[in-house]
């Protein structure tokens, strides 16, 4: 890939990676499947000092999900001083990811007790893993805090709820969501 390239020619160069460059090569690494290359620059990021960089510790949580090294991400997630709604949402994406549902919810439970704000990518992950365990009451809460939120309502969320509502067996809500979706598009 032309972004290890451009790195390698960083260094061979010694020019000293920022915290922007680190988060785009660790990016890199979990979008292209690179785990040794990742864990190589996982540990340049320590020796440097930018693992208390809040991007770039969120970067490394994204990284490990994708990989799959989900004890790693949280790891990395569980050491961080400073997390923000990124943060949560990179270790609750790798968890979904991975199907793994029931972390999902106890970590998006954990986030609740932050009082962090909710985005729609993390609705998203949480109404995923709700359809892994088959946890309509949970569908539901999900649904409820949605429409409590600042996120707005859109397609992909009207689907993911009739979708989840569908594999839990709440074919009433399910046909509730599409109804309110097909007045809106009508």
């Amino acid at each position: 890939s032309h972004a290890f390239d451009h790195f390698d020619e960083m260094q061979n160069k010694n020019v000293e990676p920022n915290d922007v460059i680190f988060s785009s090569i660790l990016k890199a690494c979990g979008d292209l499947g690179a785990g040794t290359e990742g864990m190589l620059i996982h540990n340049q990021v320590i020796q440097c000092g930018c693992d208390v960089n809040v991007m770039v510790a969120n970067t490394m949580v994204y990284m490990y999900g994708k990989l799959g090294s989900l004890d790693e991400a949280w790891r990395v997630f569980d050491s961080m001083d400073i997390r923000d709604v990124v943060s949560w949402a990179a270790v609750i994406g790798g968890y979904a990811q991975h199907g793994y549902g029931s972390q999902v919810l106890d970590v998006y439970a954990r986030m609740q007790e932050q009082e962090i704000e909710v985005n729609r990518v993390i609705f998203l992950h949480v109404l995923k893993a709700c359809g892994i365990v088959g946890a309509l009451e949970n569908s539901k809460l999900i649904h409820c805090q949605i429409l409590e939120s600042n996120v707005s309502s859109d397609d992909v969320l009207a689907n993911t709820l009739i979708d989840i509502y569908s594999k839990c067996g709440g074919i009433e809500e399910a046909q509730g969501v599409f109804n309110k979706m097909s007045k809106k598009t009508a």
